[in-house]
Parts: C-alpha cells; sequence; structure tokens
C-alpha cells in the first residue's frame, strides 16, 4: 500500500531555509510522489551540487522511523557503502535528514545482472558490529511478523501445513550484536556502474549476522533438485 508523499512546499518556510543555509539556494526539486509512507523525500539541486533530503512532521505517526534512521545514520561506519550523512536539525516540529545524492539506478537482482556483484559485495559490507549504542534486536519486528503469521495461519485452514514452520521458529535465534538494515530490497540498493549503496535505513536494528552468502540462483537449484531425482 502507497501514499502520497509530502512535497518540498509541504515544508515550513524556517525548515526550507534551514535546510538552504546547509546546501545554497535549491533550484531544482524532485520530491518522489508516492511511498510507503508520508514524509518528503526529495533530490534538492543547488548551481553546483545536488542533495537528498528526508522530512517529517514531529507528531506524524512515521517520526519514529526518521528519528531511527537518523541515528543509524549518525552512527555508520565509514565501511559501510550508504549515502554520506551531512546534516540533521528539528525546525518548525519538523524532523530533517540530509545527505549526499546517490546516483545511480534500482538493482535489478535478476539472475545473472550485472548488477548482482556490486549488491552483494554491498550487503557483504554490512556484517559489521552495530555501532549504535540501544540499538532495537530485530526480534521485536520479527515478533509482530510473527503474531500476524498466526493469525493469517487461524484464519486460513487450507494452509495448515504451514503451522508447524510457524511455532519451531525461535526468536532467540535471530538475536545478535551485527548491524541489520531489515529491510534489504531491490529499491533500497543504488548501483552506479560497478559501486552499489544501500538507502533508507529506517528499519535499522541488530541481530544475528549472516554465515553465509552467496547469489541465489533458481536455475541452479532447479537442477540441483533434479539431479536428486534421477
Amino acid at each position: 500500500m502507497t501514499v502520497r508523499r509530502r512535497r518540498w512546499a509541504d515544508l515550513p518556510e524556517p525548515a526550507r531555509t534551514a535546510v538552504q543555509e546547509q546546501t545554497g539556494p535549491v533550484v531544482d526539486i524532485r520530491s518522489a510522489e508516492v511511498g510507503l509512507t508520508s514524509g518528503l523525500a526529495a533530490r534538492i539541486t543547488t548551481e553546483g551540487a545536488a542533495f537528498f533530503v528526508k522530512a517529517a512532521p514531529a507528531a506524524s505517526p512515521i517520526a519514529g522511523h526518521l528519528l531511527r534512521e537518523r541515528t543509524a545514520n549518525q552512527a555508520l561506519p565509514s565501511t559501510v557503502p550508504a549515502p554520506q550523512f551531512l546534516w540533521t536539525a528539528d525546525v518548525a516540529d519538523w524532523h530533517l535528514l540530509l545527505f549526499e545524492h546517490a546516483p545511480g539506478h534500482e538493482a535489478n537482482l535478476a539472475p545473472k545482472s550485472p548488477d548482482i556483484p556490486a549488491a552483494m559485495d554491498a550487503v557483504a559490507a554490512l556484517a559489521v558490529p552495530c555501532p549504535w549504542p540501544g540499538a532495537p534486536s530485530v526480534t521485536a519486528k520479527a515478533t509482530a511478523l510473527l503474531l500476524g503469521a498466526e493469525a493469517f495461519l487461524a484464519d486460513s485452514p487450507g494452509l495448515g501445513d504451514y503451522e508447524p514452520l510457524v511455532k519451531a521458529l525461535d526468536l532467540n535465534e535471530l538475536d545478535g550484536t551485527t548491524l541489520l538494515h531489515a529491510d534489504l530490497h531491490a529499491g533500497n540498493l543504488l548501483v552506479d556502474n560497478d559501486r552499489c549503496r544501500v538507502v533508507d535505513w529506517s528499519m535499522a536494528c541488530r541481530g544475528r549476522g549472516l554465515g553465509r552468502r552467496r547469489p541465489v540462483d533458481p536455475s541452479a537449484d532447479r537442477r540441483r533438485a533434479h539431479a536428486r531425482r534421477s
């Protein structure tokens, strides 16, 4: 489900002024029109540079996401491939976040895509100890998902085969001290030539790291399954 995002013109004038004190006068604005949340997400251009700004009213339901993204980006080590976090402030009851503009396109994660190596390198670089003191555990998010799955299965008798899998899930096994982005998908992976950067850290948390990472090749999995049946 998507919602209409706020636009640059929706920011109070003091908030727009505060941003431009950091960037210089804005001459062009490209706002995301829709998204999963209603906050502003826009590329702003000045005479000599481009930036990315995110903003939301402090009283809005999504303010917590923006505050988590702020805290996570302030703590990210330089080895994590993410756009540089330049500035943040609370002005006129709005939370403001300013990043360098990361050029590139949404990663193509189809098998044999040329974007796969850069995306995998970026994901591997995320495997660092969580640098954010007090970061929430991924178990909080997983608990909400688990409760939703249990409620869905209770209303779906035809899916009873999945119930043992849900009941066998031990959330304690997900806890850990590794930095987790917790919302990795193609839309949050921006590829520019052979470089990939990870954006949108609004769900960042800590948890158990991945022990093994490899590109998923469905055709190879099908070949292995056929070989076992032969």
